[in-house]
């Protein structure tokens, strides 16, 4: 699992700006929201609950030697006790794209072998705890709702985004993982425009966001 989200962040991570973002009381505010909630087994995280986090977003698509290349990914990084900020939720699309122009209700669901949906507890304080992915078997067809990253606001003022689907849950930790059954996870992601930058380099269009949150 480890190896599928590292190739797919190599795929997907492209020049992006470090910003600010705020929070109050677990509630977005104002222009320079930056925000999530994620909810796995009914148990819900919000921002910096052991320190500081943050979210990534990054779009890349270009056509290259006559082929698509690129992909779109959302992710959190999150800070827990011991002071180590790593990825504790990532959603990785090959050959998908976001920018200005996406239309709110677009879906984009983990539906292929290259796409990747992965969670970390976000409401366990150290690293080692339970973990969850999309399931990789036969086209996905023991999954029964595959998880999905849906556009719910692409507006001049913010970027919104809805979670949904199933994942496959392991306990035990990194090395000792052991399945645990399907179980739900659901969430909500809001990224301030004032955040989001794009670019063109040659054939390729960049978009993306880096967001710290930060309390208000």
């Amino acid at each position: 699992m480890k190896t599928i989200i590292r190739k797919t962040l190599g795929l997907l991570t492209m020049g992006v700006v470090l910003t600010g973002c705020s929070k109050e009381d677990n509630k977005p505010i104002g222009s320079d929201e930056c925000w999530y909630r994620i909810t796995i087994e009914d148990e819900i995280a919000y921002p910096n609950l052991f320190g500081q986090d943050n979210i990534h977003l990054s779009s890349t698509y270009g056509i290259i030697d006559d082929e698509e290349e690129g992909g779109f990914s959302i992710s959190i990084m999150q800070s827990k006790t011991d002071g180590k900020k790593q990825m504790a939720f990532l959603s990785g699309f090959e050959l998908e794209k976001f920018n200005r122009e996406t239309a709110v209700g677009t879906i984009f669901t983990a539906d292929s072998s290259a796409d990747v949906f992965y969670a970390h507890s976000l409401i366990t304080p150290a690293w080692d705890g339970t973990q969850y992915t999309k399931d990789y078997g036969d086209g996905d067809e023991n999954v029964p709702t595959l998880p999905t990253i849906i556009v719910k606001e692409n507006s001049d003022e913010r970027i919104r985004f809805a979670i949904s689907g199933m994942l496959s849950k392991f306990e035990g930790g990194f090395d000792n993982q052991q399945p645990a059954g399907l179980v739900p996870i659901d969430g909500e992601i809001i990224i301030g425009r004032s955040h989001y930058i794009s670019n063109q380099v040659n054939d390729v269009a960049i978009a993306g966001v880096n967001c710290e949150c930060k309390d208000q």
